[in-house]
């Protein structure tokens, strides 16, 4: 049988991930996505951030209706940043920040991960689900 090096099939990754960028809408799904963010960067010895990233005409995510006004929406995701935020420090990362951003489509992810040089996105939705599991 014929001998092949390990890093034929096992390439090293040309950079590691040292900034991993959790958005969430606040979902049950944010818990999951958030436990993994926290691994990852825990094993990188990185930073994690984490957006509220919800758009406030979104009437699934508040009881059937959309946010009425700026200020509730914003005290809604600081809320929730505030949980998500405790929670990743007390299960040992200790650089965390968070971002409370509109959603405005894909692209302003994008542009969040550009502006804060995230290496990956974690994403916590109720939109995007597969096949009912979570």
């Amino acid at each position: 049988m014929n001998q092949i090096e390990l890093k034929e099939y096992a390439p090293v990754a040309k950079h590691s991930i040292r900034t991993v960028l959790l958005a969430t809408d606040g979902t049950s799904y944010a818990e999951r996505a958030l436990e993994n963010s926290i691994r990852m960067t825990r094993h990188a010895g990185g930073r994690l951030i984490i957006t509220y990233f919800a758009d406030p005409k979104d009437t699934t995510l508040f009881e059937g209706f959309p946010y009425q006004n700026e200020e509730d929406w914003q005290a809604y995701g600081r809320n929730i940043l505030a949980r998500l935020e405790e929670r990743a420090r007390r299960d040992g990362v200790y650089e965390v920040e968070t971002v409370l951003e509109r959603y405005q489509g894909e692209e302003s992810l994008t542009n969040l991960a550009q502006q804060v040089n995230a290496d990956i996105i974690m994403l916590a939705s109720h939109l995007f689900r597969c096949n009912g599991l979570t």
